[in-house]
């Protein structure tokens, strides 16, 4: 079952008696690409007057064998809306659950370790248009390759995406997205501009992107006169989303005493390495999850979107060093990578022992 809401603007001068009919389908670009064949579904809405201006419906579609979307099925459906035999609207989405519980992340489901990596956000700026061939096809590329490295969750950082583009190639790749508002600690909290009709236009802009799974409110915003704007924002998010995506109200938070109200806790790890490889972060992870349970009086997800050799406890020509290599040898980067994969693992069979 999924829940529509469907704003009609009509320009006609008159108030009329009219019908819609709604068709929820498979991609057809997909075909081949992803498991499962899907059926099609199609209802007939009752008539109902529409005046001018907009108005707005609700109503519910029933779909009692949808394909679910996810990392490795990016299955994508279309609903089209149609009057008097003529598509007035369209819009592409997957079908899926993502929830948080306890100190675990699922999808549809099963449980889902968010593996992935930071991509820069000003990258993208100034894609506008599918039909720039070339734009497409590099943006693919670069998205695939993230998906070449076992990675299945991307983050935006310092600010959203605005490209329509990559948030389509991530919905057909099966790429998972922290998505973030653009909130950042060298912001001043009183100018940003929270308030639910600009926020609200700012989630339902994305809010059916199949790859939208969980936010982030704020780029370690971990000062005090924060802290009634996150948690204001936190609020409203679940106020409008339906999905119930958890949220991470402060990454980097560390997490501090002041603590907001989060479903994930995002730590920034910056332990230090030697030669492209990752200092004793495991201490570090468990310290946080020993210090969650102390703020909070529960469990809860803690991950690690930031991590390197910012530290002080290696000598300045060593991180000097350790940065180049991270910066501009692949091998030891990719080598880096798998570390930290390693290191996680243990950390789960300590916890799991």
């Amino acid at each position: 079952m999924i829940d529509v809401e469907l704003k009609v603007t009509y320009c006609c001068v008159k108030v009329v008696d009219s019908e819609l009919e709604l068709t929820v389908e498979p991609d057809s670009a997909q075909a081949g690409l992803v498991k499962g064949e899907g059926k099609k579904y199609s209802i007939t809405l009752d008539k109902r007057k529409f005046a001018p201006g907009e108005t707005w419906c609700q109503f519910k579609v029933a779909m009692d064998e949808a394909v679910y979307w996810s990392d490795k099925n990016p299955f994508l459906y279309i609903l089209r809306v149609s009057h008097d035999n003529q598509v007035v609207g369209k819009e592409r989405f997957g079908f899926r659950e993502f929830k948080q519980e306890g100190r675990f992340l699922y999808l549809n489901g099963e449980r889902c370790n968010l593996n992935g990596a930071i991509i820069q956000s000003s990258m993208f700026r100034g894609l506008k248009s599918l039909e720039l061939d070339d734009q497409g096809n590099s943006v693919r590329r670069l998205l695939l390759a993230h998906k070449g490295l076992n990675f299945n969750t991307l983050k935006p950082h310092v600010g959203p995406l605005t490209a329509e583009l990559v948030y389509d190639t991530c919905d057909e790749l099966g790429l998972l997205m922290n998505e973030v508002t653009g909130l950042s600690f060298w912001l001043d909290a009183g100018d940003w501009p929270h308030k639910a009709d600009i926020f609200r236009k700012w989630v339902m802009a994305r809010y059916n992107r199949a790859c939208f799974v969980t936010l982030e409110v704020g780029l370690e915003t971990r000062r005090k006169d924060f802290l009634d704007t996150l948690n204001e924002d936190y609020s409203l998010f679940k106020s409008i989303d339906r999905q119930n995506r958890p949220v991470t109200t402060i990454s980097g938070n560390a997490p501090k005493i002041t603590a907001p109200r989060t479903d994930i806790e995002d730590v920034h790890l910056y332990p230090g390495s030697i030669e492209g490889h990752p200092g004793d972060m495991l201490s570090s992870i468990l310290h946080y999850n020993w210090q969650v349970w102390i703020n909070y009086g529960r469990n809860m997800p803690v991950v690690a979107w930031e991590s390197g050799c910012g530290s002080a406890k290696i000598a300045p020509e060593e991180k000097d060093q350790t940065r180049r290599i991270m910066m501009h040898d692949p091998i030891n980067k990719f080598a880096f990578v798998r570390h930290i994969k390693g290191a996680v693992a243990k950390y789960e069979m300590q916890l799991n022992a």
